[in-house]
């Protein structure tokens, strides 16, 4: 499972465990957005 998100004013605060799990997943860029409920560019950035 994957770490929290975090909301403030409308934006989400990728956390460094947040960072690491993305970079380390196998799963396509459109398949993480979904899953953790964020545009396909936060999880580009």
């Amino acid at each position: 499972m994957f770490p929290r998100l975090f909301w403030k004013a409308g934006l989400i605060k990728i956390t460094p465990k947040i960072r690491q799990y993305i970079q380390a997943s196998n799963q396509s860029v459109p398949q993480l957005a979904d899953e953790l409920g964020v545009s396909e560019d936060t999880i580009r950035r």
